[in-house]
């Protein structure tokens, strides 16, 4: 989003050291923008097994828009930092102004769109994931990403809206006498500066913290689900190491039921209740005997692959909850000081200094550079895909065929009762 006071001045403007480190780091985060977000683009077209993830259609919409950010948006902001004057016209001004708010606020939509996607598929209805969300819903959802940012971009800005009321100080700040310097200036008032804000950042700031949180405390619940089904198997095991010695004492027990039946004789007018109690450890023993169906050789943990798929997932989906968290954290770094900013200079007179703005828009900026990084270096998926491109198809990076793609959501037998995993993936 262009920055709302560029009042570069001649006591403000950049030396030439200023000058070289400025476009040196500029230069490597457009570079940076350009070829990771690319290569998200390639990596997911490419790998078949990341277009069936849904959420990457948003993935794949978010580095679009961020690639524009980076082509159409971040060089003529540079050069007019790095020239310290404006020479496209007032007409050029207005329309990289308005693609600016428009891809800027696109990018932040997808990310809202993202953490809403993952909380619905782990939250909310996640063994239903694949059938509510239709190829139609992400279609909507992708075109509000798109549609939405131009009714707070290109429509006001085209409109002038944003100015009323502040078009002196507009015009005063467009030109400076001293260095005979024209500057794309986009100030904007109160109203506009609210409505901008709350609809850019704020609101999907909310929601994304919200379904964060959320699918935080469900991470946590899968993580006390899989412990507590490990220890259920864990004893279960036990049991089998000690079930052979237990049988090796069946035959001496056997040995000693001569003498036992000599000792019968006073037990004799007892024998009804023996064989009452008898009848109760037949009855102790089925349970006992279904306890045996896990323990036989430790073939129960090896013939049941869907519990350990489905484990699996569920511990995917935790890693992918909190590699999305780590997103969501670099965006608010990257953009909250933006957007403060944004409300609070039209409140105490436009006093922002220049230099803070451009500190502030370009921090903002770094963030479309960022989420390819973040994809390569905490997603699994992503990282085997980029090396798959980048060392030109070798096999060694390849995929491995994954079994149990189609395993449906399956069920486990710990100690004689059945248990249903809850398996938040959407294979399900």
């Amino acid at each position: 989003m262009e920055e709302l006071d560029v009042n570069v001045s001649s006591s403000e403007a950049f030396g030439i050291a200023e000058k070289i480190v400025l476009l040196s780091f500029i230069s490597a985060v457009i570079l940076m923008a350009i070829l990771g977000n690319l290569l998200v683009m390639v990596a997911v077209c490419r790998d078949r097994q990341l277009r069936k993830i849904k959420t990457n259609y948003f993935i794949v919409s978010l580095a679009f828009a961020d690639l524009l950010v980076s082509v159409l948006v971040m060089p003529f902001g540079a050069m007019e930092l790095v020239q310290d004057n404006w020479i496209y016209g007032e007409m050029f001004c207005l329309v990289r102004t308005s693609l600016d708010v428009l891809l800027t606020t696109a990018s932040i939509l997808h990310l809202c769109c993202i953490s809403l996607d993952r909380y619905y598929a782990i939250c909310c209805q996640p063994l239903v994931y694949r059938n509510k969300m239709t190829p139609l819903r992400i279609a909507l959802m992708l075109g509000g990403c798109w549609i939405i940012p131009t009714f707070i971009s290109f429509l006001p800005i085209m409109q002038g809206w944003n100015s009323i009321g502040i078009i002196d100080l507009i015009q005063q700040r467009q030109f400076n006498k001293a260095s005979n310097s024209t500057y794309c200036i986009f100030m904007v008032n109160k109203p506009y500066a609210i409505t901008c804000s709350v609809v850019a950042f704020y609101i999907p700031f909310l929601l994304m913290v919200l379904a964060y949180h959320r699918i935080y405390v469900t991470a946590r619940a899968h993580a006390r689900q899989i412990r507590l089904l490990q220890r259920a198997g864990n004893p279960a095991e036990t049991r089998q190491g000690h079930q052979e010695p237990r049988q090796g004492h069946q035959e001496p027990r056997q040995g000693h039921q001569e003498p036992r039946q000599g000792h019968q004789e006073p037990w004799q007018g007892h024998q009804e209740p023996r064989q009452g109690h008898q009848e109760l450890r037949q009855g102790h023993q089925e349970p006992r005997q279904g306890h045996q169906e896990p323990r036989q050789g430790h073939q129960e943990p090896r013939q049941n692959p869907p519990d350990q798929h489905s484990t699996h997932r569920m511990k995917t989906e935790t890693k992918a909850a909190k590699t999305l968290c780590i997103i969501m954290g670099c965006f608010c770094l990257c953009w909250a000081p933006f957007f403060v900013t944004n409300i609070v200079d039209p409140f105490i007179n436009y006093t922002v200094p220049g230099k803070l703005w451009t500190a502030f828009l370009w921090l903002g900026y770094i963030n479309s550079g960022l989420n390819p990084f973040l994809y390569a270096f905490l997603n699994k998926a992503f990282r085997r895909a980029f090396l798959i491109i980048l060392c030109c198809g070798d096999e060694r990076y390849r995929r491995p065929s994954i079994l149990g793609q189609t395993v449906p959501c399956s069920t486990t037998t710990i100690n004689g009762s059945t248990h249903v995993l809850r398996v938040n993936s959407w294979k399900c």
